[in-house]
């Protein structure tokens, strides 16, 4: 095979991503061999379990079906019970938009939205995301 073995170090900063290329290797031993050798670094040490290994194998490319870009998001309960808002995983969409993903197995009975509805939504200084409108229905 031809594998190849990628070491980063990543983990969160004030709210964003902070991650370093580290390296690739031969193999997963020398994978490890070098997180080991850095662990007690500094600004590593900080964050000693941040590091992670991916295996990939040479001329075989990622991500070949795409991606979907996804959000935690805000849809209104509206059953009375419980908490006011209930957080949904929403599928970023081209325009801002979003479509409510529900794949976390809970009933949207009582959801003012449901699974498949297109959404505007909008963003509030704590980064929360509440869907507030209906674009379209259970496309």
């Amino acid at each position: 095979m031809n594998d190849v073995y990628v070491v980063q170090h990543s983990y969160e900063l004030d709210g964003y991503d902070e991650t370093k290329f580290i390296g690739v290797y031969s193999s997963r031993k020398n994978a490890n061999e070098a997180i080991k050798r850095l662990k007690l670094k500094p600004g590593f040490c900080d964050h000693p379990k941040a590091f992670t290994i991916g295996r990939y194998t040479i001329n075989e490319g990622s991500w070949q079906d795409g991606f979907n870009t996804t959000s935690n998001i805000l849809v209104k309960n509206m059953s009375g019970i419980g908490p006011e808002w209930v957080v949904v995983t929403g599928i970023a969409l081209i325009d801002g938009n979003y479509i409510i993903s529900k794949d976390n197995g809970e009933s949207d009975e009582y959801w003012q939205f449901k699974d498949k509805d297109i959404v505007r939504c909008e963003v509030t200084s704590d980064r929360n995301i509440y869907a507030i409108e209906l674009i379209n229905q259970n496309v």
